[in-house]
């Protein structure tokens, strides 16, 4: 997981945070996706964010319906929304575009005890893409407190 600087929401103590390969997608592209596992999430550098509990999961599901409006949540490739907008991170082609890999639609998002889901449509070349199994994983892009407390999912990779 990597903090984005030029990202942080309207409070200070939140910062929108990139993160790799949480979940496997599964091969049936019409399944429903993990997007944040319950529980502690440990980075490679020693970072921790942690979705706690049913209630903290109905609430962060409530911001991220919040923070979608009316709009379905956006799954791209390789954080293409968070890189490819603005200045290049490491590994990462920038130039400005970031072409849909899928949507999801807040409603679809529910949690229980492994985390929280969402439904994914995903495009024509995506789902193509994870048959060929040149994609296996999600990477969320979320909302937490200094405190790695999760408190909105924002798109997904």
């Amino acid at each position: 997981c990597a903090p984005r600087g030029g990202l942080h929401t309207a409070s200070a103590a939140l910062a929108v945070v990139t993160c790799g390969a949480l979940a496997e997608v599964p091969a049936d592209t019409a399944a429903r996706v993990l997007l944040f596992p319950m529980g502690d999430v440990r980075t490679r550098d020693g970072r921790r964010y942690r979705l706690d509990d049913a209630a903290h999961a109905a609430q962060v599901i409530s911001a991220s319906r919040a923070h979608a409006g009316s709009r379905q949540i956006p799954v791209d490739y390789d954080h293409q929304l968070v890189y490819g907008v603005g200045a290049a991170g490491p590994g990462k082609a920038g130039g400005g575009q970031a072409p849909a890999a899928g949507w999801i639609d807040p409603a679809s998002l529910v949690a229980d005890s492994a985390g929280i889901w969402g439904q994914v449509a995903w495009t024509e070349t995506a789902a193509a893409r994870l048959r060929g199994r040149e994609y296996r994983y999600v990477s969320p892009s979320f909302a937490a407190g200094k405190d790695g407390r999760l408190s909105k999912i924002v798109h997904l990779s």
